[in-house]
């Protein structure tokens, strides 16, 4: 539940900490004071469109900080904890706008996207704006409350799964019955690519030992040469490397005899001596070893441009080739798979038995919570003087099943005795449906996983004795969850366990919002101020003193 809001520069409120309560919380003030506003800045703080007329008039952003009490949200526990968002049961939720209408926001100090920001609003906090209650009237809506109440949402998960899945078997089909001459045509290119390839019989390893000896026997001439004359300056005539090597040990081995000290550098010319004729070795064994064979050299070049005429042929260098063939081999057994019409047509009719059995399961789950749930909305609207009203949930099968199921949801209303029933859109009026909107989320409260519900104004359109009834319904559903309320009527407000004033103060000539939680006293005169208007009287404060007490019985 929402336990602490903090708001700093939105609209026209400065600065504003409220610590929130359990129960039901009445929202009043005069109009135009700004109870929306706090309302837009919860929205805001859930996902909302952020916008930088958000931002106070001289301030450079908004921000609004929430902090909700999550032990018993174990649906929003659970998405925060698989997206490491989790902190113990506390979640921490910032949002900021700013002049510009950038906006950021945070989850328990971790940057989140909006997206993200959504889907954990949706699942700890409902708000039902002024004009909410017209959503009723969308069948999407309507089905998504049944199948809540019939505690469905995995087995909805399920049919829509595998509607998708029969969903692309058919096109798979669909598009095989109409390419399949395109398809054969793609295989058999395929199927000759690989003829090539196994011809050419190309190992990555081999083609990298055939580039070597190719170079070397290319060059082999050069090869000779430079060795050869590399080899004849450690003995040849011209400079005997090895004869001057010697001369020298001869002559350090002679002043060895003077100076002992010089044995070192005696054992450093032995070891340059043994040195020079092991390299002179290594060279000779390197000349006998390298290959002038011109038919050796035919053949190297031949496979290298074998390899090449293929590369050129396929547009692929021949070191990709190895992937390549793996890429030719994947897409001539989709090909082959995809053109297997007797495999795809089985495969189909298997995809489409799956979602024809999952989907009676589903439809005979919700014709059962429908008789129930209608039940249950028709009492809630008779208690809201809606006497003689009729409720009904429809389900209609429909030619063409989709990822929802096989049927079409629809609420069904009678408004007076003897009419027949007939779609909600088309029966009731705003009033009407505002109060049926209330009956629905009443009944509907102790099957949503949320553990706070805001409404503002979901009381219009009614007075008197319905709106006492609506202020018990609110203060009964405040037992089940967190509720708070904007409302114009006392008797409403009356039934609440905490009450907030919203009221417009100055501050530097600048006019603000400002938010004051009511003692009993402070409710007293404020229900006055609602039932009296302008002119505050006893018999008005007398009246509010006596509705607050037969309220809160």
């Amino acid at each position: 539940m929402l336990v602490r809001l903090s708001i700093k520069d939105f609209v026209l409120i400065e600065e504003l900490d409220l610590d929130l309560e359990s129960g039901f919380t009445a929202i009043t003030g005069e109009t135009g004071a700004g109870k929306s506003i706090i309302l837009g800045a919860i929205n805001l703080i859930i996902g909302g469109r952020g916008d930088p007329s958000f931002v106070r008039s001289g301030a450079s952003k908004t921000e609004i900080f929430a902090e909700f009490e999550v032990s018993l949200a174990k649906e929003a526990k659970l998405y925060l904890a698989q997206n490491d968002l989790l902190d113990g049961d506390l979640c921490i939720v910032r949002r900021s706008v700013d002049s510009k209408g950038r906006s950021k926001a945070w989850i328990n100090g971790t940057p989140v996207s909006m997206k993200q920001l959504k889907e954990v609003g949706e699942l700890l906090l409902d708000l039902y704006g002024q004009h909410e209650h017209y959503s009723l009237l969308r069948p999407a809506v309507q089905r998504a409350i049944l199948d809540r109440h019939a505690e469905a949402m995995e087995l909805c998960e399920l049919v829509s799964s595998c509607w998708k899945s029969w969903k692309e078997t058919k096109e798979l089909l669909d598009r095989a019955l109409v390419d399949q001459e395109n398809y054969i045509a793609r295989a058999r290119h395929l199927e000759s690519t690989l003829s090539d390839l196994s011809d050419l019989k190309f190992d990555i390893a081999e083609w990298s030992v055939t580039l070597d000896r190719h170079k070397v026997m290319a060059n082999s001439n050069g090869l000779i040469q430079n060795l050869g004359a590399a080899f004849d300056l450690f003995s040849g005539p011209d400079s005997a490397l090895l004869d001057q090597i010697r001369k020298v040990k001869s002559q350090i081995s002679v002043a060895t005899e003077y100076d002992s000290s010089l044995s070192d550098i005696g054992k450093e010319v032995e070891s340059l001596d043994i040195q020079a004729q092991e390299l002179q070795r290594s060279i000779r064994n390197y000349l006998d070893r390298i290959e002038s064979d011109p038919r050796a050299l035919a053949d190297l070049e031949l496979r290298i441009a074998e390899v090449q005429r293929f590369s050129r042929k396929h547009d692929v260098k021949p070191e990709d080739i190895p992937a390549f063939f793996a890429r030719v081999t994947r897409e001539l057994d989709r090909l082959k798979s995809q053109s297997d019409l007797e495999s795809l047509r089985r495969s189909e009719e298997d995809k489409k038995g799956e979602f024809d059995r999952v989907a009676s399961q589903l439809s005979a789950v919700r014709r059962k919570a429908a008789s129930q749930l209608g039940k249950f909305i028709e009492e809630k609207m008779q208690s809201l003087s809606l006497a003689g009203s009729k409720f009904k949930i429809e389900l209609t099968p429909i030619d063409s099943p989709g990822p929802h199921g096989s049927e079409r949801v629809s609420f069904q209303v009678s408004m007076n005795p003897g009419s027949p029933l007939n779609d909600l859109s088309q029966v009731a009026s705003g009033g009407e449906l505002s109060r049926i909107s209330l009956a629905i989320q009443s009944v509907s409260v102790a099957h949503t996983s949320v553990s706070t519900m805001i409404f503002d104004e979901v009381d219009s359109g009614v007075g008197g004795a319905v709106a006492e009834t609506v202020g018990r319904l609110l203060r009964s559903t405040g037992f089940e969850r967190q509720t708070l309320c904007v409302t114009h009527l006392p008797q409403v407000a009356a039934a609440a366990n905490q009450h907030w004033r919203v009221a417009k103060g100055k501050s530097k000539n600048t006019v603000l919002t400002e938010v004051s939680v009511l003692a009993d006293s402070d409710r007293v005169e404020e229900l006055a101020r609602m039932l009296g208007g302008l002119r505050m009287t006893d018999e008005a404060r007398a009246h509010a003193s006596s509705l607050l007490r037969e309220l809160n019985n």
